[in-house]
């Protein structure tokens, strides 16, 4: 992927990022941050009960209007409701429903070389534009790293040489999947898990040494979490719409929202 800006967050204008405020709860063992952002209620296509059936290929008009990069499949641009201070959208250049091998060799591709996350997550799991996208944080979050893992093999696929799979042990209460391997084998292993899955919807995420999956059963784990839980609340991050709601919220609430949205713990993978 030589072709990849190097330092991709230089192709952002300077941009401002504030939380309206900002908590830390303790999670399994490790610390969760929580955001109040407003402003990202204004999202379209914002994933609440409402949204559409259906809807138009919004990316094609946000590429073409707002693209700082082209190349290898995939476009940059800005985000326009960050929730994080450097952030960029990878957006794959031709309408895929879904993250496919182009988005994610990229996007990881792009991790590696920045020292940032990249986020995922499909339509069902708090997608809010239909075109496969990911989003690129030029940060990393410890939650993760202070997760006890235990090994676990796939019935559904043989990940390529050099991949090992482990899961999320208890108490952490769902099905969460860190892949471990060179870039590419773990790209080639998230691809084949995405393409297997019996489940509606995944997050994904990869910290530029390991790729998580989560295979996904439900969307809004509410009265747990009140809106659409995604790959930023697995990465560590969870960000509120409404005051409310975050003000109240406690690390009960949260295990359970995880719990909620993802397939088993033991579930066959």
């Amino acid at each position: 992927m030589s072709s990849l800006p190097g330092d991709p967050f230089a192709l952002l204008p300077p941009v401002a990022f504030a939380a309206a405020a900002r908590r830390t709860l303790p999670l399994f063992g490790a610390e969760v941050e929580l955001l109040w952002l407003p402003e990202r209620r204004h999202r379209r296509g914002r994933p609440i009960e409402t949204r559409p059936a259906c809807a138009p290929d919004f990316a094609a008009r946000i590429i073409a209007e707002e693209a700082l990069w082209r190349g290898a499949g995939v476009a940059l641009t800005p985000n326009r409701h960050p929730f994080g201070p450097r952030q960029l959208v990878v957006w794959r250049d031709a309408f895929v429903r879904e993250a496919d091998a182009v988005l994610l060799d990229a996007g990881t591709a792009l991790a590696e070389r920045a020292g940032a996350t990249l986020l995922v997550n499909s339509i069902g799991a708090a997608a809010s534009i239909v075109r496969a996208h990911a989003h690129l944080l030029g940060e990393r979050l410890p939650f993760l790293d202070g997760l006890a893992l235990e090994p676990v093999a796939s019935q559904a696929i043989e990940p390529p040489p050099g991949v090992a799979l482990a899961r999320a042990a208890a108490p952490y209460p769902s099905l969460l999947v860190a892949i471990h391997g060179p870039r590419a084998a773990r790209v080639e292993t998230a691809v084949r898990l995405i393409q297997h899955r019996c489940v509606p919807a995944f997050s994904l995420l990869d910290d530029g040494t390991r790729t998580w999956f989560c295979p996904r059963t439900l969307e809004v784990p509410a009265p747990y979490f009140p809106q659409a839980l995604g790959s930023a609340e697995l990465w560590g991050r969870w960000c509120w719409d409404e005051e409310d709601a975050f003000r109240r919220v406690r690390s009960e609430d949260l295990a359970r929202a995880l719990g909620a949205t993802g397939a088993p713990r033991a579930a066959a993978l």
